[in-house]
């Protein structure tokens, strides 16, 4: 044992001249009272109290361990060391000589391109769900005829967009197939133009058998929502009366002539007791991804209604545990750069605004009739957009979690009226370092 003993004190003296640095891929990111390291090389994140988060800020600062030491007394110089050897035993550093440094990898993001576009071809909707985020229905005075985008100007963005270098392209509504027969012209244009990604977001209630056939030669994939197994419930939240029916027809057909599908459900208080049963009904057609398969409804155009959310239902959006998907170096540098979903995509209206998401509707940018998209993307409005990184945010600036939590401003905004605001969905105080007790907090519908 005197050995052992002996041996761990020349350890201690031997590393009191040297360093301890975090790996090239492994980052510190410090909050308002604690910390959290980014193992970017396993995607892990490790939250670290208020004196670990002191250490590693010397330490990034390429102090040595007795300078460390000296400038923390209320630490020993063994805990010191004991600590850095554990994060050494989880290979997120080392111990070097003074004089070694260790090059990080790069976090220069690289510029951000346009890789998504939704293009809202029409406000109008032969449903009225009770939740739309568009506020869509069957009334053609939403916007006066000669302010939409015509098919050229519709063809045009298409184009402009393909020249940028965008790939991805989803058509929506209201309900796209309203736009008519010429929805397919802008899908070919779309197809010959090499555009990886078509989608046509749909009710599918008014799909023809000829529509079909042109989804599946165009090589078109198609999301739809379906709300219930249960016809009374379903179309009771889309307000029209056989709609379940008249979707699930052409969901099949679709199925059938195999067009590409994506389904989910959205959860509100009209079918939340249903919620296993609809997503088993859509296992038949589909894998479905389990991070993407409901969405709670958000507070957004009629979803802002208190009559369709429940107290259990922004429960369950709570954010209650430091527990994050694994993070890539790529999504690492993306969070740090700006938003976390809004980086790289757009929105055109039916009008032709421009928009960073298709629920960030005050949030305009630009327009088509009176800019070139290369010069909407350029602005300073629309890089606003994609630049609004959580350290822009309050409350959110000095979480050390910043990086890795996905943010929805236009779901904060619908329930705090703020863009620039921490939302309700989270129950960490990160000037305390500590997670609320969710059973104790108070939480109201909107």
């Amino acid at each position: 044992m005197e050995g052992i003993e002996r041996t761990k004190i020349q350890r201690e003296e031997s590393v009191l001249g040297n360093k301890f640095v975090l790996n090239s891929d492994c980052f510190l990111v410090k909050g308002a009272k604690r910390g959290a390291i980014y193992d970017l090389a396993t995607g892990h994140i490790y939250s670290i109290n208020e004196d670990s988060a002191k250490i590693l800020d010397k330490c990034e600062n390429k102090n040595s361990i007795n300078q460390i030491i000296q400038a923390i007394p209320n630490i020993s110089p063994k805990e010191i060391i004991d600590y850095f050897s554990s994060l050494e035993g989880l290979k997120l550093g080392r111990f070097v000589n003074e004089n070694e440094t260790i090059v990080k990898i790069s976090l220069f993001p690289p510029e951000t391109k346009l890789n998504f576009i939704w293009l809202e071809l029409t406000r109008k909707c032969n449903l009225r769900c009770l939740h739309c985020y568009s506020n869509s229905d069957s009334s053609s005075n939403q916007i006066k005829k000669e302010e939409l985008l015509t098919l050229s100007q519709w063809k045009k963005v298409i184009q402009d967009a393909s020249d940028i270098g965008c790939r991805r392209l989803q058509f929506i509504g209201g309900e796209p197939m309203l736009f008519g027969k010429d929805i397919f012209d802008l899908i070919k244009l779309t197809r010959d133009l090499g555009y990886e990604l078509i989608e046509v977001f749909t009710n599918a209630t008014l799909l023809t058998e000829r529509d079909i056939k042109l989804l599946s030669k165009y090589d078109v994939q198609v999301a739809a929502s379906i709300y219930s197994k249960n016809p009374e419930v379903h179309d009771k939240i889309t307000t029209k009366k056989g709609s379940l029916k008249k979707t699930i027809k052409n969901i099949r057909k679709l199925y059938d002539y195999g067009v590409k599908l994506r389904l989910a459900t959205v959860i509100m208080k009209q079918n939340e007791e249903y919620i296993e049963e609809t997503l088993g009904f859509l296992k038949e057609f589909v894998v479905l991804n389990p991070r993407r398969a409901f969405d709670i409804v958000r507070p957004t155009g009629r979803g802002l209604k208190k009559e369709i959310l429940t107290d259990k239902l922004n429960l369950w959006r709570l954010k209650r545990k430091p527990i994050f998907p694994k993070i890539t170096e790529q999504e690492f540098i993306r969070n740090k750069k700006g938003h976390s979903c809004w980086q790289g995509k757009l929105c055109v209206t039916s009008s032709g605004l421009v928009i960073p998401c298709i629920m960030a509707r005050e949030e305009i940018c630009g327009s088509v009739k009176d800019q070139s998209l290369s010069g909407i993307i350029h602005s300073d409005n629309l890089q606003n957009s994609w630049n609004l990184s959580k350290d822009r945010i309050e409350i959110c600036r000095d979480c050390e979690f910043r990086y890795a939590c996905f943010d929805c401003r236009p779901l904060a905004k619908g329930e705090i009226g703020n863009l620039y605001v921490q939302g309700n969905n989270c129950l960490y105080n990160p000037y305390q370092g500590e997670w609320k007790d969710y059973e104790r907090k108070e939480v109201r519908v909107c």
